[in-house]
């Protein structure tokens, strides 16, 4: 009888370990298929497997991660439950069901319960702190999303990603200068990170240090980046720096890559021609840049200007009327005008037009040394003398030479 015991219990423990290496290179070959992308094929074999042993708790979360990417995520779902169900430690599992609480449920609430858990079963898990990170963030939760960007770094010294996110979270809070040692750092990390490069480009457009800006967006386009936003903050910086033709070399790529371009982008290229003297290329830039946004005043001031290079002078002033209609109390226009009935020496006409201006804008320095000019030329020596003193009070240099001079 004892020798029947053995015989049964041999037979058990040789079975047993028979269908658990059956199951393991089931296992093994379902691995395979997904690494491979197969993942209907890994789901049938992992499905089998189940079928034969319904507490392989492995093979529900890797069944869970096929059904993820072929978007079933409903049964993604399910399988995370079961492994979990099965084992209430499983943390592999718990953060695939946190990820996707996050990015498909919608439901960072049952997100961060898992990660929490997570943690507290592997307090070093780099990942969790990197997702609860994200997380935090997205409610706008930023210190504590702060605090664990920062518990991924010390984790990982060597994190690019975690200092840039980090830099991000620091930017939405208006620490600019944690922004930038944090971005500083991550470009020390990996040289090619081009959004690390392009961020801190774009801090330094927005403190006018051009040139620094200028140099960042160029690394980012060696790094990779060909955004429209990158192309119109380097042609923006070129115009500012006076690079004309690079600036209508972006200026023209962006335009060519966008089926709807801006009419701000026709304009700021026709800026470019006129300043390189190109009137007729800028002419056409900046009707067509009218044609796509009629109701801009500026534009309509920038091509009166060309108009006056070419010496269409009626052109010009039809424009200056236009942009007056659109904007009433935009003081450069009656400025602009004004100087223009000045060179035309309509002297009564330009006093009014600089009278409107000072009006919109009583700190415009030059509307007052204008102005005076032409009471001058009208024979007010008095009312010019005045504008003079005003003009130098707001530190206009001609203006303090020539009251010196002519208004002893």
């Amino acid at each position: 009888m004892k020798l029947k015991y053995l015989i049964f219990f041999f037979l058990v423990c040789v079975s047993s370990g028979m269908f658990a290496q059956k199951y393991a290179k089931m296992y093994d070959d379902a691995l395979q298929k997904k690494d491979l992308k197969k993942y209907t094929e890994a789901i049938h074999i992992l499905s089998e497997l189940i079928k034969g042993n319904k507490y392989y708790y492995d093979a529900y979360l890797s069944r869970g991660q096929c059904y993820e990417q072929i978007k079933q995520y409903d049964s993604a779902l399910k399988d995370y439950n079961a492994a979990i169900q099965m084992n209430p430690d499983y943390s592999d599992a718990l953060f695939q069901r946190s990820l996707l609480f996050h990015t498909i449920k919608n439901d960072p609430k049952k997100a961060i319960t898992d990660i929490d858990k997570v943690l507290s079963l592997k307090p070093n898990y780099y990942d969790a702190f990197l997702l609860r990170a994200v997380i935090y963030e997205t409610l706008q939760k930023y210190q504590e999303s702060i605090s664990d960007y920062s518990k991924a770094i010390e984790l990982k010294g060597d994190d690019w990603n975690s200092y840039f996110k980090r830099a991000m979270v620091y930017f939405k809070i208006n620490k600019e200068d944690e922004c930038l040692k944090d971005l500083n750092q991550s470009i020390s990390i990996r040289n090619d990170f081009a959004a690390a490069y392009f961020e801190r480009g774009k801090i330094s457009q927005s403190r006018a240090s051009y040139v620094d800006a200028l140099s960042d967006f160029e690394k980012s386009t060696e790094a990779g980046m060909y955004t429209p936003d990158l192309i119109l903050r380097k042609a923006d910086i070129q115009l500012e720096l006076k690079q004309y033709k690079q600036a209508i070399k972006n200026y023209t790529q962006l335009i060519n890559m966008n089926k709807q371009p801006k009419a701000e982008w026709y304009s700021k290229r026709g800026l470019c021609y006129s300043f390189t003297g190109d009137s007729l290329l800028a002419q056409k830039d900046f009707s067509k840049a009218i044609s796509l946004d009629k109701n801009n005043y500026q534009i309509y001031v920038y091509r009166a200007q060309n108009y006056i290079k070419q010496k269409r002078i009626s052109y010009a002033m039809n424009d200056y009327k236009k942009a007056i209609d659109l904007n009433p109390k935009a003081w450069d226009i009656y400025f602009n005008r004004g100087k223009l009935y000045m060179d035309m020496k309509k002297y009564n006409e330009a006093v009014s037009d600089f009278s409107l201006s000072i009006k919109l804008n009583p700190q415009s320095s030059d509307a007052y040394f204008f102005r005076g000019a032409c009471k001058d030329a009208l024979f007010d020596k008095e009312g010019a003398c005045l504008d003079l003193k005003k003009a130098a009070a707001l530190h206009h240099k001609e203006a303090v030479d020539k009251l010196d001079r002519y208004c002893r």
